[in-house]
């Protein structure tokens, strides 16, 4: 699904209602000169593959709208243009061009993206991921090279949602596989790859 946004009070309160549907209610500034912002999702089962190309905004979810959702989802997200900064858990970091980034929307959390930006990201169910809170808490607001663990497996994968459908497909097999205990992740995500790049 692609969700295109024009300039204009109507346009701003339509970006901030599709961010919201997308990613769980949030509180979202953007300054009066944005112009233009288009959000694709694709539904894969109990993930969401999502690229969002946009202009300058922030986007803060308070303690009371996290407190008032039922919203359960973490959010892995790379940055493929522009810059951000992340505030979760105690830790702020500004994020690069290539990098991953993971927050948790069942906690507050705050996300600036002071320029034009282009992200893609998974949008996936806690237990997805199979990690304790503490786990979970550690990883949160860290930026993740593609020389770390998760950002080596997954950063490939995020990086051609836009030039290879295919990814997504691939990117929902892996995650069930590793689910059902076919595949360590290592090997799900391996095979993903390999996928997502067949002519």
């Amino acid at each position: 699904m692609c969700r295109p946004c024009r300039a204009g009070r109507v346009g701003r309160a339509y970006w901030r209602e599709a961010l919201s549907r997308t990613f769980g209610a949030v509180d979202m500034g953007v300054p009066d000169e944005v112009e233009r912002g288009t959000l694709r999702t694709s539904p894969l089962g109990q993930v969401q593959a999502v690229v969002v190309d946009g202009d300058p905004m922030r986007a803060v979810r308070t303690r009371r709208l996290a407190a008032g959702s039922d919203d359960d989802h973490v959010v892995v997200k790379l940055l493929s243009r522009g810059a951000a900064r992340i505030e979760q858990d105690g830790r702020e970091a500004c994020v690069r061009p290539g990098q991953l980034f993971v927050y948790d929307m069942s906690r507050p959390v705050r996300l600036t993206l002071p320029e034009r930006f282009l992200t893609k990201s998974l949008v996936l169910p806690r237990r997805v991921l199979g990690l304790s809170e503490s786990d979970l808490q550690r990883i949160t607001a860290s930026p993740l090279g593609a020389d770390s663990a998760l950002g080596g497996l997954l950063t490939p994968l995020l990086s051609r949602l836009v030039r290879w459908p295919r990814a997504a497909t691939a990117i929902h097999t892996a995650v069930q596989a590793a689910l059902s205990g076919e595949r360590t992740p290592r090997e799900a995500l391996g095979e993903a790859q390999r996928t997502a790049t067949e002519p």
